[in-house]
């Protein structure tokens, strides 16, 4: 009986992995967004949101849209810094969001307590997220790519999209690409130096290296030459969907 859930499990995500791939053009749009808006970004971790869409941020900001965070878990794992207690780092996590939010102006930054790479879609999360979208009420909705690498991306995408079939949201959703690229339709230039900024605030995941720098700054610039032709600038790549065309992702979901 299990294993056959298995494969049924496998075979939605198949399906749902080439449904995206048959939508998408092979070349993005540059992405539009109507301002000034209202944006909630969901990050399963506290960085995420800086990693994934700290660049269109900025671009939101400057161009007078009202930015909210939902940080979904508690921090306790995960860091470049060995000797800290599992509560020392999720405190030193938050301090850490709440920095990058200072320097974005976010007005909203919440916090659920969600336990790290423990994520669940279940319904107390969902929610939880459903609060957090009538506290905010966005526009525009940013979530980790659903087939992303870190099962705590994919769960809390998931979630989110399981509540924003209810007809009452009327959001544009883009997912953003952390530790998987996407099948992107959407790019848009970025100010590489503000977005390394905003990852600088994030110690506890820095420490002495330039992973997260110098990954993230390759990845823009690789989105910036094969998405816009620009081999000196940067960007960032979306996947924007219809929440009226993705049953097929929602299926994906338990």
């Amino acid at each position: 009986m299990k294993r056959g859930r298995m494969i049924d499990r496998i075979k939605k995500r198949i399906q749902g992995m080439l449904a995206v791939e048959r939508e998408i053009i092979m070349k993005p749009d540059l992405l539009e967004i109507r301002m000034p808006c209202t944006v909630l970004v969901i990050a399963p971790h506290s960085d995420d949101e800086v990693l994934g869409c700290g660049g269109l941020l900025n671009v939101i900001r400057n161009g007078g849209g009202r930015l909210n965070f939902l940080i979904v878990t508690n921090g306790r794992s995960g860091t470049a810094f060995t000797d800290l207690t599992g509560e020392e780092l999720s405190r030193m996590r938050e301090q850490e969001t709440r920095a990058a939010a200072d320097l974005l102006q976010v007005e909203e930054c919440l916090f659920l307590n969600e336990e790290d790479t423990r994520v669940c879609n279940t319904k107390s999360f969902r929610q939880d997220i459903k609060q957090a979208l009538d506290v905010v009420r966005p526009e525009v909705v940013l979530l980790p790519y659903i087939y992303d690498a870190h099962t705590d991306h994919r769960a809390t995408t998931e979630a989110a999209l399981q509540v924003l079939q209810d007809d009452r949201y009327s959001v544009q959703v883009l997912m953003y690409e952390v530790w998987t690229p996407l099948p992107a339709n959407k790019v848009i230039h970025i100010d590489w130096e503000y977005k390394a900024e905003l990852i600088q605030r994030y110690k506890s995941q820095l420490g002495e290296s330039a992973f997260y720098i110098d990954g993230t700054k390759s990845l823009a610039r690789y989105r910036a030459m094969t998405a816009m032709n620009d081999p000196d600038g940067y960007a960032e790549c979306f996947l924007e969907w219809s929440l009226k065309k993705n049953t097929y992702l929602i299926d994906t979901c338990e």
